[in-house]
């Protein structure tokens, strides 16, 4: 019986891997060009700041990732530890983009849609291995989670599973908003104080992004000011005009910021 489904299991895998490998290759448009990717890989590297999540939910473990911050093991949050599976992936420095330590994992991908990265430095990083810039038709920081989560799911195989955690969260957001009525067109700011000046986030950030999937909404104001950009900085005199909102979502690294 044990060995029965020891084979039943192979026989999965071998069909999940066969599946996957029919996706390749596939070539992904983004703001710098295309980028084919040959065949399902194995080495994936984020440079993004953020879509080691999306990456460890699609079944994906980085075998680096860059540092956003937080005190956390592997760069990874708490609510996707257990996704590691007791990887350690190298951590990548924030603040550049390492091509040397980038290279020395020999990665067969480098994901970057959430990096703000420019085009000198995916062509650098296209000299190591096929790597995947955002797409143009939004501002630097500004791709929707679906697009992110979906894009990740095309360049890794996992297309399936890529729409299926997109449907169910949205799926999850359409409760929020009908058992939260008053949410409906409720008008947010989430704000942060950066450098002794405060500032809000536009409409394309991914943190109003996902209040609005609940029906918040930004004001056009924001992205006004914003212009290209994913946020918009202001004076303490000002406050009181950016935010004359129905709700303000304070971020602060600590009670110093608040």
């Amino acid at each position: 019986m044990e060995g029965e489904m020891e084979e039943e299991a192979m026989d999965e895998e071998s069909m999940d891997e066969e599946m996957a490998d029919s996706h390749f290759p596939i070539t992904i448009d983004h703001k710098y060009g295309s980028t084919e990717i040959g065949e399902q890989p194995q080495r994936v590297v984020s440079v993004g700041f953020s879509e080691q999540d999306e990456l460890l939910a699609l079944g994906v473990v980085p075998v680096g990732l860059r540092y956003w911050y937080g005190p956390y093991e592997g760069g990874v949050w708490p609510w996707a530890q257990d996704e590691l599976g007791g990887a350690q992936p190298e951590i990548i420095a924030s603040d550049v983009i390492n091509f040397e330590a980038i290279a020395a994992l020999d990665p067969d991908l480098i994901v970057g849609i959430t990096s703000g990265m420019t085009e000198e430095e995916y062509e650098s990083l296209s000299a190591i291995a096929p790597t995947l810039a955002q797409s143009g038709d939004y501002v630097e920081f500004g791709v929707p989670w679906q697009e992110v989560t979906r894009v990740l799911g095309q360049a890794t195989g996992t297309s399936e599973q890529a729409e299926t955690l997109v449907t169910d969260l949205e799926a999850r957001f359409v409760e929020i908003r009908e058992t939260n009525p008053e949410f409906d067109g409720a008008s947010l700011a989430v704000g942060f104080w950066f450098s002794g000046t405060p500032g809000v986030y536009a409409s394309q950030d991914a943190r109003p992004r996902l209040l609005g999937e609940m029906g918040f909404v930004t004001p056009e104001l924001y992205d006004e000011v914003a212009g290209d950009s994913f946020f918009l900085s202001f004076s303490e005199e000002e406050l009181p005009e950016f935010l004359d909102v129905a709700l303000v979502v304070w971020l602060a690294g600590s009670d110093a910021g608040i």
